[in-house]
């Protein structure tokens, strides 16, 4: 997933309206190359979610996403899982590739996006996430997207995917 400049945004809607063949040196050309450029400088987000292999966590993850208000610690989980914090925090990242936090908060903001794109105020998407208030839930949000919700969500709203 890449975060769109506004030059890009607007590249990708013109470009919805031009031929899909042209010739080799035309406008349409020249307008391409700078939309393909503008694409390969875009700046990536990481904002994959992944699953583990491990039984133990997929338990976990698979109540977490049940429930992402879930404010179960790090301990507890270990604690639950028969797990020392230590070992537990290693297979997490063996696992996940990123800290039970991060997932987290990527499984938040992955949440977020479509309802936040439907309409849903950020304060009732945030406490629908456990989040004390939505100044919380949008600091998060912004750490992670570089945007907070409502500029990110206007950037993209023209985009099918988050």
């Amino acid at each position: 997933m890449i975060e769109p400049t506004v030059l890009l945004r607007e590249l990708i809607l013109k470009s919805v309206s031009l031929k899909q063949s042209y010739e080799k040196n035309s406008a349409e050309c020249r307008f391409f190359s700078v939309l393909f450029d503008e694409i390969g400088h875009a700046q990536r987000l990481n904002l994959i979610v992944p699953m583990p292999t491990d039984p133990r966590l997929q338990l976990l993850v698979e109540q977490l996403i049940a429930n992402p208000a879930d404010k179960t610690s790090h301990g507890e989980w270990a604690a639950r899982l028969a797990l020392s914090e230590r070992n537990f925090s290693r297979i997490i990242m063996q696992q996940l590739g990123m800290t039970l936090g991060r997932w987290r908060h990527q499984l938040h903001i992955t949440i977020a996006i479509p309802r936040i794109r439907s309409g849903e105020t950020i304060q009732k998407v945030a406490h629908d996430l456990g989040y004390e208030n939505a100044s919380s839930f949008i600091s998060m949000f912004k750490s992670i997207m570089h945007n907070p919700p409502n500029r990110f969500v206007t950037i993209t709203r023209n985009r099918k995917h988050p």
